[in-house]
């Protein structure tokens, strides 16, 4: 059994009038931006490289900016190619989807939801 990170991306509302047309994952913290933040805590349960899934149509700005930002991504997709991205997968593969609209400062803990040891 594999553990597969999807991260969830959005681009917010307000994100619209930034000269970059911003990301969610992209947004600085005070110590990094919170991709990295959320990758720290994907890394204690998988050692796969992430998936990003996006809400908006996918640009080369935004995909140089998001792979400057990370580049151990293995592959950005929009929510229509969900479809082909599960088909990829075995039955006994685990989607770990992970969304940083409501990502506590101090991270979060998802061990307690994986139970396989991580690969």
């Amino acid at each position: 059994m594999s553990v597969i990170p999807i991260l969830l991306d959005i681009r917010p509302s307000y994100a619209q009038y930034a000269h970059d047309n911003g990301s969610l994952l992209l947004v600085p913290t005070a110590d990094d931006i919170l991709m990295r933040e959320v990758m720290r805590s994907v890394q204690r349960v998988t050692g796969h490289r992430p998936m990003v899934l996006t809400d908006f149509e996918i640009d080369p700005a935004y995909v140089a900016r998001l792979r400057a930002a990370y580049s151990d991504v293995e592959e950005i997709l929009t929510l229509p190619e969900l479809s082909t991205l599960v088909d990829r997968f075995t039955p006994s593969d685990s989607l770990l989807f992970v969304t940083p609209v409501c990502y506590p400062v101090d991270g979060v803990d998802l061990r307690p939801l994986c139970t396989a040891p991580a690969n």
